[in-house]
């Protein structure tokens, strides 16, 4: 019952952008559904969903304005994300510590000798 009123939203959508001359591309496009883990025990079996005729699979995370969103809406993906950015742009900077002058370093304790 519930997955015939998602595909009936997906379906309402695709006519609202036709009819405001929109054009939905689902091989461009990502699905995921959010929820709690209890809540996610109602769509075990669904993996994929049908948008314009097109089959778009569930993901279990996707990135959107930059931020990591997981089915959950937890922050664990995002935050290990940012987490090896951050660690591998501080590796850099001490590659090239030598090169930079005492003003930029002030700024950059953590590089300092």
């Amino acid at each position: 019952m519930q997955v015939s009123v998602l595909q009936s939203c997906l379906d309402s959508l695709q006519i609202w952008f036709c009819g405001n001359l929109m054009v939905l591309n689902p091989d461009k496009s990502d699905s995921i559904l959010f929820g709690t883990s209890q809540r996610e025990k109602f769509f075990h079996d669904l993996d994929s969903v049908n948008v314009s005729g097109t089959v778009v699979p569930l993901a279990r995370h996707l990135k959107l304005l930059g931020v990591v969103l997981d089915a959950n809406l937890t922050v664990n993906q995002h935050t290990q994300l940012v987490s090896r950015s951050f660690f591998y742009h501080i590796r850099a900077l001490c590659q090239i510590r030598h090169l930079l002058d005492h003003s930029s370093l002030s700024g950059l304790s953590c590089l300092e000798d």
